[in-house]
């Protein structure tokens, strides 16, 4: 006797499993591939594929080898991670078809699929302009710091309560006080009585 109220419910599993899997691969978006625990690659998505530069017919035939930087610890410790609860996230970095080097962003997860076959998903982000952005905001602060540490002009930031935060190297010229000893004391009490109130409406 075969339980057939079983088999639809098994069958429309399937058919959702099946959905869900076709939203992501066709997702110009999400850049996605499948591999087997020996890391060769089984499917891949279009943006994966335009992400390493290469066709799809030429990366189905790849290995984790070819698109990962193997040796960086970043991926050792990954994969250890992966290997050890079933799925992991890092930033490592990742080989396109030409050699060049850029830094990815992977989330990945192992499972078995219907056959018994262990099987590895990865969602694929190329963190290229993210880095060149990182890369611009600390060269800015890299510059400023040099302009305030080497100015003959003297910097000050306070906070809400007129508390210095920072004061540049010029104080122990101009004020005569070490940036040291200023810092957490109030800009008010080094400011005479007579323009205090003055003070006070420029800071405010």
């Amino acid at each position: 006797i075969i339980d057939i109220s079983e088999r639809k419910l098994a069958e429309l599993a399937i058919k959702d499993a099946n959905s869900k899997y076709e939203a992501v691969i066709d997702n110009p978006l999400v850049s996605y591939s499948l591999s087997n625990k020996n890391g060769d690659v089984i499917d891949a998505n279009d943006s994966a594929c335009e992400m390493f530069g290469y066709s799809k017919q030429e990366f189905l035939k790849l290995n984790r080898t070819d698109i990962f930087d193997v040796k960086d610890p970043a991926f050792i410790l990954a994969l250890a991670h992966r290997n050890e609860t079933g799925r992991t996230g890092a930033a490592i970095n990742g080989i396109k078809k030409n050699g060049e080097h850029f830094p990815l962003g992977f989330i990945s997860s192992k499972f078995i699929n219907a056959n018994g076959e262990e099987r590895i998903s990865s969602l694929l982000l190329d963190l290229t302009q993210r880095k060149k952005a990182e890369e611009k905001i600390l060269l800015s602060e890299q510059r400023f710091k040099s302009l305030v540490q080497n100015g003959s002009d003297l910097l000050a930031i306070l906070d809400a309560d007129a508390n210095y935060t920072y004061v540049s190297p010029t104080s122990k010229k101009v004020l005569g006080f070490d940036p040291e000893f200023l810092v957490g004391e109030n800009a008010f009490s080094f400011i005479h009585e007579v323009d205090l109130e003055k003070a006070k409406q420029i800071i405010e």
